[in-house]
């Protein structure tokens, strides 16, 4: 993540020590990817309500942790597993979020 970017997520947040919160991002990360491995099997299985509590949940954790880009991403795909779309669809938002996620 950007220095800067960082620095103006710290100063939202408050007195959060930045050691905490990579710790917080660190295991968002890790979360994540889990989740949207599960999204897209939720989607195969026919359970989009399943995958859409998945992507509402990692869609909060992003907000709370100021990853706006992260976010909007996951609000996208959460959209689209609400329009059922195609396990196909899904799979790519998932595939292109796992690949933000790393840059992070």
């Amino acid at each position: 993540m950007d220095r800067d970017v960082k620095l103006r997520i710290l100063n939202e947040l408050g007195d959060l020590p930045v050691s905490v919160y990579d710790g917080l991002v660190e295991k968002f990360v890790l979360i994540s990817g889990e989740q949207l491995v599960g999204i897209v099997q939720n989607v195969g299985c026919g359970d989009y309500d399943g995958a859409a509590q998945k992507a509402h949940s990692m869609k909060g954790a992003a907000a709370n942790l100021r990853l706006h880009w992260i976010f909007e991403k996951v609000r996208e795909m959460e959209d689209d597993i609400k329009r059922h779309l195609p396990q196909a669809v899904i799979a790519e938002k998932a595939d292109a979020l796992s690949q933000l996620l790393k840059k992070i």
